[in-house]
């Protein structure tokens, strides 16, 4: 009888290890079969882009700041959201360990500006030069604010497009500098918050209604002379980068995914990819 349950065991055993090693390796297939979803939908989108259906696509993010993408390929379903990662404020222009006490103040208010939830501002960079010339920089939004819920960094779901984000209006990837083709004002004077005041709703003001039109050159005309080379340094007119939230839908399996991507002679760079995991 000993034998017998001791062989019952073992037995047991076995097949539960089969069943975890099957169910790990089906995830692992489906992990994939996700990845390679959001590879195609990348690549569709860099068409687009490239295509003649990206006018339309960038008057819909002219008028509304976001626009929509849907794709089916056998059976797997895609579905996008773009945004302009260049209309929104990025804190390399305060990287100097002196400047955190303003960065916090200009965090907190493009924040209530822009209706996010009140979040704490707590700084945590990563220094990234030498004891010379020391700059400190920022890798993700942890590093910007404290005891923040997951679902004011990025959106959890496809049904919380309309709920606004940190990542909405705060960047961490590209060269910095804001897109005078889509920013609002509050990312803008967020931008240039250490400059006299008021600079950010001139320039502004000379944007034309008609989105496709550079008025970069004409509005840095205005600026006075001693600030223009450091207005040039951080904005910039139609930089072509942007943010893009993918949901990859197989069978009854949905992840979401967020990507930062630059479109440049045709082709899409990503800067960020990462799946949205909670």
């Amino acid at each position: 009888m000993l034998l017998i349950a001791l062989m019952t065991a073992v037995t047991a055993q076995v097949v539960t290890v089969g069943a975890v090693g099957g169910a790990v390796g089906a995830r692992r297939d489906r992990t994939l079969q996700h990845d390679l979803a959001l590879e195609s939908g990348l690549l569709l989108i860099e068409d687009i882009l490239a295509g003649p259906s990206a006018k339309h696509l960038f008057h819909e993010l002219d008028r509304f700041g976001t626009t929509g993408l849907r794709f089916a390929i056998g059976d797997v379903e895609i579905r996008g959201t773009l945004r302009d990662e260049g209309a929104k404020f990025h804190p390399r222009w305060f990287n100097r360990p002196d400047q955190e006490p303003l960065l916090s103040r200009v965090l907190t208010r493009l924040g209530s500006r822009s209706g996010l939830a009140p979040a704490q501002v707590d700084l945590k960079p990563v220094a990234t030069a030498s004891q010379s010339d020391r700059t400190l920089s920022y890798h993700w939004f942890d590093q910007l604010l404290a005891d923040v819920q997951p679902g004011q960094i990025l959106r959890l779901h496809e049904d919380e497009d309309l709920h606004p984000t940190w990542s909405d209006v705060v960047t961490l990837w590209g060269d910095g500098r804001v897109d005078l083709r889509r920013c609002d004002a509050a990312v803008l004077d967020a931008a240039l918050s250490d400059l006299p005041p008021g600079l950010a709703d001139a320039i502004l003001q000379m944007r034309p209604a008609d989105r496709t039109i550079n008025f970069f050159r004409t509005a840095l005309e205005r600026v006075p002379a001693e600030l223009r080379q450091t207005v040039s340094q951080r904005v910039g007119f139609d930089l072509r980068r942007y943010a893009i939230e993918v949901d990859t839908i197989i069978g009854a399996d949905r992840r979401r995914w967020f990507v930062v991507a630059g479109h440049r002679a045709n082709r899409l760079e990503v800067l960020h990819r990462g799946m949205v995991t909670w």
